[in-house]
């Protein structure tokens, strides 16, 4: 009889620490749960801030650039090598920028088979007025927004009014597309860029030797430049 009273009691005792036990858990667990919730740690977005450094850096690259461009096509001009020029012209023509002589540049202006020099070609074999327009009109590649002083070079190289006219409306009518506009204004850009760049005075420090060599050697090229321009408009789409 002892012996139940005493089994009786361990299990009162048995029960009343688990209950304790377990109320003091519940109690941790409510008070995690009411913890405020932490906010997650926000990451930095790295940002990539245009420093005059790379800003120059990025002008040097277009200098070098753009004078790798002008020495390739001197080159092709001095050798009198129409037909490289050509090719390099109709890969991109936007190159034609590039080209110093203003007649040699026209020329060479336009959609490969039906540039300026190509329009020249027909009227001098006397192929028809009528059917040379609607050749311009079917081409898919603006000429260029010819300013009066270029409109009257081409009308020194014996184009007619009406295939001057055809250019300039098939040009209008393909930059009305929204694309090839903003090609457009970035060929603008880049050519005012060019300009700014020439007009921007340089500081060179060179010894008056150098100075004379590099005069005499820019007249040089100069004259060579001359020379081939005349040799390949001669000879230019015969």
């Amino acid at each position: 009889m002892l012996t139940k009273y005493i089994y009786l009691l361990f299990s009162i005792f048995f029960i009343f620490g688990c209950a304790s036990n377990t109320q003091y858990r519940t109690k941790e667990i409510i008070a995690e749960l009411d913890k405020p919730a932490q906010s997650p740690v926000k990451k930095q977005a790295v940002q990539v801030v245009a420093t005059p450094e790379t800003d120059k850096q990025r002008e040097i690259q277009t200098k070098e650039q753009d004078q790798e461009i002008t020495t390739q096509i001197n080159n092709l001009i001095i050798k009198k090598d129409f037909e490289g020029l050509k090719q390099l012209t109709e890969k991109d023509p936007n190159l034609v920028n590039y080209i110093q002589d203003e007649e040699l540049r026209l020329m060479l202006t336009g959609p490969k088979g039906m540039k300026v020099g190509d329009i020249r070609k027909l009227l001098t074999k006397g192929k028809s007025e009528m059917i040379i327009v609607s050749l311009i009109k079917r081409v898919q590649v603006p000429y260029k927004e010819f300013t009066l002083e270029e409109i009257e070079t081409l009308t020194k190289m014996e184009l007619t009014e009406k295939t001057i006219s055809a250019m300039i409306d098939v040009t209008t009518e393909l930059l009305k597309d929204e694309r090839r506009r903003k090609e457009q204004e970035f060929y603008q850009t880049e050519n005012k860029r060019l300009m700014e760049q020439k007009a921007q005075p340089q500081t060179i420090v060179q010894t008056n030797n150098q100075n004379n060599n590099s005069q005499l050697q820019d007249k040089a090229t100069e004259i060579l430049l001359q020379e081939g321009s005349k040799m390949l408009l001669k000879s230019l789409f015969r």
